[in-house]
């Protein structure tokens, strides 16, 4: 456990300072050292460390603890905030599960494993250094293979599989996702590229969708859904996406979004089919409902 602390430890600093930030507080840094104490109350926890692990902090996650006049705290890369949030929670966990050797039974992991991580590594390399590549991909639909040529931007995860963003390097068609669990054999094609997508872009894109897939003869349109109290209970623990706005009613719950409605969304919301309600837009409701008809008589 003594090994696993300074991680953790780590990451508790800059989740309650950035939840601060969120909250327009700028903490002390004795509001922060009193905090992590607590968090850790058979550590002793001073000074001298936390400038030690504010070193760590610029240093291995690049992201910069600052203070002003008063002594106060703020997060300086602002930009860095989002990926911080959605890659502590990872981070914490695996430093937990390396425990797990010594408290075998505790942990039950799934069986589920997506394929094709082992190629992230070189992927990140080949966005870094801008290098257009190519690899050999399986469509699902057809079941052939096809080779494909891209300039690889991003990596992303949804729903435990992972993701390469790119655009097409053939047909310049735009921003394409390609899964790892499809791909093999990545190399280097030969040829760089100077980026036609920032960052903001490719997470604008994504921002309007659930999951990875877009329909690209459809926009964004606001989407009125109704559960049951118990799967309202979920979804509000765990919301379908970040537009959600959730409002309770007579027998359940109205959730309201401001998405597509890709497939990806509508396989989604029928997974709770024994209680969806589809209240606009008309076009979804037709949709679904043509959707447990086949599937109705499929399984007659």
């Amino acid at each position: 456990m003594r090994k696993t602390i300074p991680i953790i430890r780590i990451i508790r600093l800059v989740q309650y300072i950035n939840e601060c930030n969120v909250k327009e507080i700028l903490p002390l840094k004795n509001d922060i050292i009193s905090h992590i104490q607590n968090q850790f109350p058979d550590e002793i926890y001073n000074v001298q460390l936390f400038n030690r692990d504010k070193k760590k902090i610029r240093e291995e996650l690049g992201i910069d603890l600052k203070c002003d006049k008063e002594n106060k705290y703020y997060i300086d890369n602002s930009d860095q905030v989002g990926l911080l949030e959605s890659s502590l929670d990872y981070y914490e966990m695996f430093s937990i599960l390396t425990q797990a050797n010594a408290l075998p039974g505790i942990f039950l992991i799934s069986d589920r494993k997506p394929l094709g991580l082992n190629q992230i590594n070189d992927v990140v390399s080949h966005i870094n250094n801008k290098h257009v590549i190519q690899f050999s991909y399986s469509k699902y639909d057809t079941n052939e293979t096809e080779v494909r040529i891209i300039e690889p931007l991003a990596i992303k995860e949804s729903k435990e599989r992972w993701y390469i963003i790119g655009n097409d390097h053939q047909s310049n068609k735009g921003l394409r996702a390609f899964g790892f669990d499809r791909i093999s054999a990545v190399t280097y094609f030969g040829i760089n590229f100077s980026p036609k997508y920032s960052i903001d872009e490719i997470r604008a894109k994504y921002d309007s969708l659930f999951a990875m897939f877009d329909a690209e003869d459809k926009e964004v349109e606001e989407i009125v859904l109704e559960f049951d109290q118990r799967d309202g209970n979920y979804i509000n623990s765990f919301p379908i996406h970040h537009s959600q706005v959730i409002e309770t009613i007579e027998n359940g719950v109205r959730v309201t979004l401001k998405l597509k409605t890709t497939l990806d969304f509508i396989m989604e919301i029928i997974s709770r089919a024994w209680s969806l309600k589809v209240i606009k837009p008309v076009g979804l409701r037709l949709e679904v409902a043509k959707i447990l008809k086949d599937a109705l008589l499929r399984n007659q």
